[in-house]
């Protein structure tokens, strides 16, 4: 950070209620002008002016306030300190092997991890493997490209058209969407297990399995909305929605595939 940077989120962090302020905007994405009135409980005259002082820290867009760049700093200093300098440097020796079980088991944890250097390459790990198990489904590695790419060009597209809202970085994009594929990744030894186990019932099996393991990509998508787009839950199922009907139409368009990506009942 600038040194101007670092005056105004010091100077942002030294009173409580705008702390709440920057802590309620990180937290959520954005943010209406009555939500912080209700969550934070002040009155207009108060909030008015706590907002003054964030300037530069917090932006009007689409008529909810959300963090700047700057106002993202101040969001993970604030964190930082809340959690203490142990949680922070025990989140940065997370090896790559323990991100991706997270991205598994705790999702939620591998979204919070900006500071962490190998969130980036535990996304490429589990971009690689989706990759592979497409090709082998699908027969085709541009077939199988363009069905990894689809979700991340319609978010992303449809994030900027409806509300004007872009990654900071294409670096951004990547990190976290290679954490969306953890579901999918899971359908190939899920169904092989299941249709050994029932034999009788492939079908029911793969339909009951498509249906969970869609559900949940759905959920890990909304998550990587919401983090990369800067957009509260309501928006960012939007997108989400957008992206896994668009999905589903053009694999219909080019014929359906036995893969949970695509299944939507």
């Amino acid at each position: 950070m600038s040194s101007s940077e670092v005056d105004l989120v010091f100077e942002a962090l030294s009173h409580k209620t705008r702390r709440e302020i920057i802590r309620l905007l990180g937290d959520r994405g954005e943010a209406s002008y009555s939500e912080m009135l209700k969550k934070l409980n002040l009155d207009t005259g108060v909030l008015n002016y706590h907002l003054s002082k964030l300037e530069g820290l917090v932006e009007k867009k689409s008529g909810n306030y959300g963090l700047t760049e700057v106002g993202y700093k101040a969001y993970r200093t604030l964190l930082f300190a809340e959690r203490g300098a142990d949680s922070e440097a025990g989140e940065k020796r997370e090896s790559i092997p323990l991100i991706i079980l997270y991205s598994f088991v705790s999702p939620t944890l591998v979204f919070r991890g900006d500071n962490n250097p190998h969130v980036l390459t535990a996304s490429l790990v589990l971009l690689t493997v989706y990759l592979a198990e497409l090709i082998i489904y699908v027969g085709s590695p541009l077939y199988a490209l363009a069905l990894l790419s689809i979700p991340l060009i319609t978010s992303a597209l449809a994030a900027y058209l409806i509300y004007g809202r872009t990654s900071k970085t294409p670096q951004r994009l990547i990190t976290f969407y290679g954490f969306s594929s953890a579901p999918q990744i899971l359908y190939p030894p899920v169904i092989t297990v299941l249709v050994a186990l029932a034999p009788a019932r492939v079908l029911e099996v793969r339909a009951v399995v498509s249906l969970l393991v869609t559900l949940a990509y759905f959920a890990y998508t909304l998550m990587f909305v919401k983090k990369v787009f800067n957009l509260d839950t309501s928006r960012a199922a939007i997108i989400s929605m957008i992206s896994l009907a668009t999905l589903k139409y053009i694999t219909s368009a080019l014929g359906e595939l036995d893969y949970p990506c695509v299944y939507i009942p």
